[in-house]
């Protein structure tokens, strides 16, 4: 026995350097093994010829693999710049853990919770700006109104954590944006996006509401919370009067990868392959959030981004791989996903619930 599926994984590893004879099976006790590093199979974790190797749990034991770091101690919140008089006396602080830098998912036992968020504003259409028929800005010169969320009441402030707060709207029926905001001026009350948005904000009167996401000042109900990356402060408004012990925010998106040789340039990538996973919980992943560049090569219409490790088990240049009855649940990305050279992968027999984004 091991203490680490990773160590586990070496072990296998070199067997394979020695030649296997049979195919292997590694057996997963019981229990929770929590992650701060993607652990990441590639070709010399693949076996040679037709042996397998396959991760499972043992004798049907409940074995979880999660990301969500444990936050600390939980003390009353007082005087904090922007709280509402509705929420004094009922929000909690703690320190994010220390290994964590950032996050948009907090989980308390097997429930995500609610993020803070203002009510729905709308503003009226920009008839000033040509749109194409995808609803984006028709001509390159109106690309700014593609950053640009103007308000009326001021529902956007000058946030001195303004990377946290996100904008969520939905300007087009197929794509819900959630893009940090970088500056705001409140003369002009006008918020100014880091990245571009799929189509403008409020682009036609059926889909022109907007709000705001991840601030103290819309802390205002039960069950809801937010984060200050900058004091590394997180605050919580528990449905039970106090925090459980049980409070996590996750450290990774991708729990686990299997990776062969990427080769852009080339026609063909080398895959990493027979490599399984069975009977295993995957659970309390972050969900994405955009950068700069993210369209690369673009990917069919604005729902997912181009080779990006946003799903808790990712097969990147793989075959001849397989994932049976295994569960993904409570996470803020996507459960499972395929990217380029991906062949023979089959998924069977699993159960999806409570993820973020994608299942598959």
């Amino acid at each position: 026995p091991f203490l680490t599926i990773d160590r586990a994984r070496i072990e296998v590893r070199n067997l394979i350097k020695k030649g296997l004879k049979e195919n292997v099976q590694v057996y997963i006790m019981k229990g929770t093994y929590t992650l701060d590093k993607t652990i990441i199979f590639g070709l010399d974790d693949s076996p040679k010829g037709n042996y397998t190797v396959t991760y499972q749990s043992y004798q049907n034991s409940k074995v979880i693999i999660s990301s969500g770091q444990a936050v600390g101690k939980w003390v009353k919140a007082e005087n904090v710049p922007g709280m509402q008089e509705v929420a004094k006396g009922h929000i909690w602080v703690a320190d994010m853990p220390e290994n964590v830098d950032t996050f948009r998912t907090l989980f308390d036992g097997e429930t995500r919770l609610t993020r803070a968020k203002s009510d729905k504003f709308t503003m009226p259409v920009n008839k000033k700006v040509k749109r194409a028929d995808s609803q984006n800005t028709f001509y390159n010169k109106d690309r700014i109104y593609l950053r640009r969320v103007p308000f009326s009441n001021n529902e956007i402030k000058d946030w001195d954590n303004l990377s946290d707060v996100e904008v969520v709207f939905n300007p087009v029926p197929w794509n819900l944006n959630l893009i940090q905001l970088e500056s705001v001026d409140e003369k002009n009350k006008i918020g100014y996006l880091a990245f571009e948005a799929n189509a403008m904000p409020f682009t036609n009167k059926k889909y022109s509401v907007a709000w705001i996401e991840n601030v103290i000042d819309y802390l205002d109900e039960p069950g809801e919370w937010c984060v200050n990356t900058k004091t590394r402060k997180i605050y919580y408004w528990p449905k039970n009067g106090t925090p459980s012990n049980n409070i996590q925010a996750p450290k990774l998106m991708e729990l686990l990868r299997v990776e062969g040789k990427i080769q852009y340039d080339l026609p063909n990538d080398i895959p990493a392959r027979n490599i399984n996973f069975k009977g295993l919980t995957f659970t309390k992943g972050d969900r994405s959030v955009w950068y700069k560049n993210r369209k690369g090569w673009g990917i069919q219409h604005d729902w997912d981004t181009f080779d990006y490790g946003n799903a808790l088990l990712r097969f990147r240049g793989a075959e001849n791989c397989k994932v049976t009855e295994c569960r993904f649940t409570n996470s803020g990305g996507s459960a499972m996903r395929l990217d380029l050279h991906a062949q023979n992968i089959e998924i069977k027999n699993n159960y999806i619930d409570y993820v973020g984004h994608m299942g598959i």
